[in-house]
């Protein structure tokens, strides 16, 4: 898909996995203090367990744009990061999407995107979580 199908205001970031993810995350930070029209899109299809840290970063990011009445979505979130969101109790916090062509179209829709349940593969049934946990470890 190409930058141009996405919204203008609209950031979409291919979030790295390991050590990178944390620096990428701050860089977001920024950019959002300094922009007011900014909704972010954040692909974790690369990432696997995200670290407590990460985990705060994120958050901070959400808030940030939220008192800017703006958006964080998160996309393409693998298995070992639904369990982090699901043990820490954040699953329903952040906006999640199955991917990027539903991010784009909640923000082209400016509707909110529902939490999904977590579970392996996005089905609608109960958690899963023993595939996932079994990743983290």
């Amino acid at each position: 898909m190409g930058n141009d199908s996405w919204p203008r205001g609209t950031l979409l970031v291919g979030l790295p996995g390991g050590a990178a993810m944390a620096r990428e995350i701050e860089k977001m930070i920024q950019l959002a203090r300094e922009r007011d029209d900014l909704n972010i899109v954040m692909d974790l299809s690369r990432v696997g367990a995200p670290s407590s840290s990460c985990m705060v970063d994120l958050l901070r990011l959400r808030r940030l744009l939220r008192d800017k009445q703006r958006r964080l979505i998160l996309c393409n979130v693998r298995a070992a990061t639904e369990t982090v969101l699901y043990v820490s109790g954040l699953e329903a916090t952040f906006e999640i999407a199955r991917d990027r062509l539903d991010a784009l179209s909640a923000i082209r829709n400016q509707s909110e995107t529902r939490p999904r349940n977590l579970t392996a593969g996005g089905n609608a049934r109960e958690p899963v979580l023993s595939e996932a946990v079994s990743t983290i470890r």
